[in-house]
């Protein structure tokens, strides 16, 4: 390298450094606190931070229980299946944002017997309880199990973890035989039974 060429790279390097400084003298980032940027080099190139987002789907909303029931109607023929579920937003780009949920029935030979969900989604809180029912008109299914999972509004992507609930028919309201909060289930299906 001759001498001139390397007077001239050493010459924009310090113009880098030079304006790099005087960037992050005057620009702050925002991220939970207000604070400066620490490496001129490394923040003049790399983009802005961007806000922690869920990489994983089904974690965006954490559901759990509250209370479960599958009783006879009392109008009409048939039973319901009716499920209470509390929830609290773990991802806050969710609150006051249209989700949805999902409600699947299956028969006790795990076979899938009736899916359910609003048409219109609701807008989640950061905290609540979301009501879950469907009619049974089938009097032959007893000891049916639920599966609720809250997913985004079109319903095709879960966006919390599912919820798996054993019900005996003519159960008092406030009880289930089983709940399991299902953890780490690879299916991309809504309200899948697991393996």
């Amino acid at each position: 390298m001759t001498p001139h060429k390397g007077l001239l790279l050493l010459t924009m390097v310090v113009i880098v450094l030079f304006l790099a400084s005087n960037f992050t003298s005057s620009v702050f980032i925002t991220t939970t606190t207000t604070t400066t940027l620490n490496n001129p080099l490394e923040d003049l190139f790399l983009p802005p931070q961007i806000p922690l987002i869920f990489a994983d789907h089904g974690q965006e909303v954490s559901i759990i229980l509250d209370s479960a029931q599958f009783a006879p109607l009392t109008t009409g023929e048939g039973n319901q299946v009716n499920v209470l579920l509390n929830y609290k937003v773990n991802d806050p780009s969710v609150i006051n944002s249209p989700i949805n949920s999902v409600m699947k029935v299956y028969w006790p030979n795990r076979t899938l017997f009736k899916t359910s969900s609003s048409p219109e989604g609701f807008i989640a809180n950061e905290t609540g309880t979301q009501r879950h029912a469907t009619t049974i008109t089938n009097s032959k299914l007893v000891d049916p199990t639920a599966v609720v999972q809250f997913t985004n509004l079109a319903k095709t992507v879960p966006i919390s973890n599912p919820v798996q609930i054993r019900l005996n028919l003519d159960q008092p309201s406030a009880t289930t035989n089983t709940t399991t909060t299902i953890q780490g289930t690879t299916t991309n299906e809504i309200a899948a039974l697991p393996p």
